[in-house]
């Protein structure tokens, strides 16, 4: 197998949507971070001409009794990555980046939504409760939604 080299850099970072609603009917001091459920939605999308790779990013923080949205953020990723035409194969007639990529960018969004998240949550009743750490693999086996030489 061939080694080539990409250099992937931040073009930008943007917080779409942050909201926080705690009903009074919570209370995570008496309840402990167990009652807490996360979920991801995770959209990843490329324009190869531009060599760009991007990711939307949609992170629930579900309070588990009654399954209640308590916390929602959406983050943006956008990664200029030099060399991303020369990784992309084609597979019956279907680009496809090697699934490290998608891999590599998702848990640095991940990581970089969990420390966005935390700042977001200072001060509030959910000071101190911080995103699971997750395995992004489960999140990019050939997890590419669309790959667009157009722009």
């Amino acid at each position: 197998m061939e080694n080539i080299k990409v250099d992937i850099g931040y073009n930008k970072i943007q917080i779409l949507s942050f909201q926080l609603e705690l009903p009074e009917t919570i209370d995570l001091k008496k309840d402990n971070k167990s009652s807490l459920g996360f979920s991801y939605k995770i959209d990843t999308n490329t324009n190869l001409n531009k060599e760009l790779f991007f990711i939307t990013l949609d992170i629930k923080i579900l309070y588990s009794k009654k399954q209640d949205i308590i916390c929602s953020i959406k983050t943006y990723f956008e990664y200029h990555i030099k060399g991303l035409k020369k990784i992309v194969k084609e597979v019956d007639n279907k680009k496809l980046v090697p699934d490290q990529l998608p891999a590599t960018l998702i848990a640095n969004a991940v990581s970089t939504s969990r420390g966005i998240l935390y700042m977001k949550t200072l001060g509030t009743p959910l000071d101190g409760i911080f995103l699971p750490i997750v395995n992004s693999d489960s999140f990019s086996r050939s997890k590419v939604d669309k790959i667009d030489e157009q722009k």
